[in-house]
C-alpha cells in the first residue's frame, strides 16, 4: 500500500512540475540568445496561443538605438544556426495578429522610437 501511494503522490508530483515548468526551456532559449551588449531588455513572456493553429510561442523585446538591421546582423553573426532554431527576429510593430508581449511601457513608447525596438520570437506549432 506505501508503495502505491508513494507512485501516486510521484505521478501527481510529475503532472503539476510539466503544466507548471513547460515555459522554462522556451524562456531560457530566448535568453540565451546573443544580443548587443548596450541593449536594453524590456520584457521576456512565453504563452500557448491558438490563432490559426495551436502554438507555442515566446518573445524577448529589446530596445537598442542601433535599430533593427544592425540587431538582426548582430544576432545572425554571434548565434549557432541550432540556437536558432524556431526563432525569427522582427521589427517591433511588424506581426499584430499575433503579438503575445507588449512592453510594460509600451504606452511610453513614441512612433518615432518605433525603430529601436526589436522582437525575437521563438514560434513552434503543436499539430
Amino acid at each position: 500500500m506505501k508503495k502505491v501511494l508513494k507512485i501516486i503522490i510521484i505521478t501527481i508530483v510529475f503532472i503539476i512540475a510539466i503544466i507548471l515548468l513547460w515555459r522554462v526551456p522556451i524562456y531560457c532559449k530566448l535568453k540565451s540568445i546573443e544580443v548587443p551588449m548596450s541593449s536594453t531588455e524590456i520584457e521576456t513572456k512565453v504563452c500557448l496561443l491558438d490563432v490559426y493553429e495551436f502554438h507555442i510561442i515566446g518573445e524577448r523585446v529589446i530596445k537598442y538605438d542601433g535599430g533593427y538591421e544592425s540587431v538582426y546582423q548582430y544576432i545572425q553573426e554571434n548565434n549557432t544556426d541550432r540556437k536558432l532554431k524556431n526563432i525569427d527576429i522582427s521589427p517591433f510593430f511588424k506581426d499584430w495578429d499575433d503579438f503575445a508581449v507588449f512592453p510594460s511601457d509600451y504606452n511610453k513608447v513614441s512612433p518615432e522610437d518605433y525603430n529601436e525596438y526589436v522582437v525575437i520570437k521563438y514560434y513552434k506549432s503543436l499539430q
